[in-house]
């Protein structure tokens, strides 16, 4: 008869297999010889290929660790992405006051470049206004009062008889002067300070008085010519 180990009798608790207990409880069975492993032998072969297959086990982590765990992991990523976004905010408020304040230059530059633009061409103007003679100038201005054609043949014909379109011209009997022959000369001084010596001045002196007088340059010339004066 073999016998099991010690290990084995502690592994199965506290029964203690007398010979006796064995021999009734096998009564009436039949005689067929079971053999028996020795507890003492390591695991065999196959279990030993199929721990290696599987692996070590993990150890066991309890369910209590990962309560606590989980939470300041969810805290940790929770607060970098808040931190990245409120980067991103900051660089988008700054980008958006950089673009308003080059927005302001660029109206603003745009204006003194306009400004310019103006003061430029008002220059030119001038000095190409200066440049004219004053027979041009007259020409000029009569036109911008739609006094073309014959109407400024007449008004040629009138202040090329009064004066020779001389702004200094004077009438050394009557006192009359300037282009116009105005009488006396300082009504002219109702447009500018300067009538003595610009032609501008004359003229739109001049002009001003068909106007309000004859309505045209044609009737202040066929006035002139039926009484002399005009």
């Amino acid at each position: 008869m073999r016998f099991v180990t010690a290990r084995a009798v502690a592994a199965f608790g506290a029964l203690a297999l007398t010979g006796s207990a064995i021999a009734v409880g096998l009564a009436g069975a039949p005689s067929t010889e079971v053999p028996v492993v020795s507890l003492e032998a390591g695991p065999s072969d196959a279990v030993l290929a199929q721990r290696a297959e599987i692996g070590p086990v993990p150890p066991v982590v309890s369910s209590d660790h990962l309560a606590s765990a989980a939470p300041e992991v969810a805290v940790a990523d929770v607060d970098a992405g808040l931190d990245a976004l409120s980067a991103l905010t900051a660089e988008r408020e700054l980008i958006q006051s950089r673009a308003v304040v080059a927005d302001q230059m660029l109206d603003t530059m745009r204006a003194q470049r306009q400004q310019a633009a103006a003061a430029a061409a008002r220059s030119a103007e001038r000095a190409r206004i200066a440049a004219l003679s004053p027979r041009e100038l007259g020409q000029k201005l009569a036109a911008d009062r739609g006094w073309t054609g014959d109407q400024w043949s007449c008004l040629n014909s009138l202040w090329q008889r009064e004066s020779n379109w001389s702004p200094s011209a004077s009438n050394r009997s009557s006192g009359a002067y300037g282009i116009p022959q105005s009488l006396p000369g300082s009504k002219m001084g109702t447009v500018a300070g300067d009538w003595r010596t610009n032609p501008a001045t004359q003229i739109t002196w001049g002009l001003n008085y068909i106007r309000d007088v004859y309505g045209t340059p044609c009737g202040a010339w066929g006035h002139s010519q039926s009484h002399n004066w005009y």
